[in-house]
This record gives C-alpha cells, sequence and structure tokens, in this order.
C-alpha cells in the first residue's frame, strides 16, 4: 500500500474556484449593463415639454441557478479549495483499512477519513460523526454536491448518528454516493443499497459563505 503520510504538495497554479467567481460576477455585471438608456429630456424652455416620471424599475433577468452558484464560489473561493477538489483526495485513500479510532494516513474509521481528506485541503474538522454533524449547514439530499457530508443514524436524532461520508455526487432527485471508511475499508457506496437507505439521517455543507 502507498506511504500517505505525507500529503503531496498543493497545486499552485490559479485557484479554478476564483476564475468561476469572476465568471459569474461578469455575468451579472453584464445584466446590468443591458439596463436600457433614460431618454433624453426636454429643455426646460420646451414649451411641449411633459412632465417627466420617473422611469419604470427595470428587473435583471439573472437565472436561478447564478445565485446558488455564486454562493458555493465565495465559499469555496474562502476556504481555497472545492467540493471535487475534497473528492478527489478522498479517492487517494480508497482500499485503505478500517481501524477504530484511526485517522489515517493508512487506517481510518468513518469520521477519521472525513477529518483527515478535510484536514488535507486546509479545512478544520472536529473528531466524531455527531459532532460533525454540528458543523456547516444542513442541505437536504435533493441539494447534495460533490463534498458535503452525510451522516446515518439508528434513530431519529442527532444523538444516535454513527456513521459519515463524503458525497462523491448526486442526482438531485435524493439519490448520491459517497466516500466513505466501513468495516470493509474506504469505500464508495450508493444511498440506493438497502442499509444506507433506512440510516440515512442528513447532510451539511462545510464549505459554506
Amino acid at each position: 500500500m502507498a506511504d500517505f503520510t505525507h500529503a503531496p504538495p498543493r497545486e499552485t497554479h490559479t485557484n479554478p474556484t476564483m476564475k468561476r467567481l469572476l465568471l459569474l460576477l461578469f455575468v451579472v455585471a453584464m445584466g446590468i449593463s443591458a439596463m436600457p438608456p433614460r431618454k433624453h429630456e426636454a429643455r426646460a424652455n420646451d414649451p411641449d415639454r411633459l412632465p417627466v416620471q420617473a422611469p419604470a424599475a427595470v428587473a435583471i433577468a439573472v437565472p436561478e441557478v447564478i445565485v446558488p452558484a455564486l454562493r458555493i464560489a465565495i465559499a469555496e473561493s474562502r476556504y481555497g479549495t472545492t467540493g471535487v477538489k475534497l473528492v478527489e483526495t478522498a479517492k487517494r485513500y480508497l482500499g485503505c483499512r478500517y481501524g477504530s479510532g484511526c485517522q489515517g494516513p493508512d487506517r481510518f474509521d468513518c469520521s477519521g477519513l472525513t477529518s483527515w481528506v478535510y484536514g488535507l485541503e486546509g479545512v478544520k474538522l472536529t473528531r466524531s460523526s455527531r459532532s460533525q454533524y454540528e458543523e456547516g449547514i444542513a442541505v437536504y439530499a435533493e441539494e447534495l454536491m460533490p463534498g458535503d457530508l452525510v451522516f446515518f443514524a439508528r434513530g431519529g436524532s442527532p444523538s444516535s448518528i454513527y456513521h459519515v461520508g463524503i458525497v462523491v455526487d448526486a442526482d438531485g432527485r435524493g439519490g448520491f454516493r459517497f466516500i466513505h471508511s466501513s468495516n470493509s475499508g474506504v469505500v464508495v457506496s450508493s444511498s440506493d443499497e438497502d442499509y444506507y437507505a433506512r440510516h440515512y439521517y442528513g447532510a451539511r455543507r462545510i464549505l459554506t459563505d
């Protein structure tokens, strides 16, 4: 098994999140600049001058997807990483063995993996699945994105949470795949699997604005 004791150096190329943020800001700015100019007003000494009315408000048509995408871009820029990068980092540990209380580099329990992966990307998480459920913001399953944390419980309260994983991808309808450290080691599983469907409790987004 590869030695993961030392994390590989992080790349120093231009942050792609910043590029996305600038693109979104450009789209909004273009919408504002597209507002029609005010018509030329008649001179004060024009006998045919009509009372000047205030220009009607002009609605700027910005696609609904822009606002949440802009918030995500801001958050990712703030943390210096992205959900996709978190998933790429997590996948480097596929096949590593499970170890109760272990936090890497070659053995993990569930929250040990999530805190290790986030830590490599410069984001500090608490150590247990229950405490990690108190971090970030809650998101619906239909809103899941790569890098979000998903939690599983044996009951209907946060105190019964016992497992956590990192979303790999989601279908926008509540289904998702996630990477986690299970009893058989670090694997990718699906929310469609009966066991995880029955125990799914909720999700949190750590990269927030």
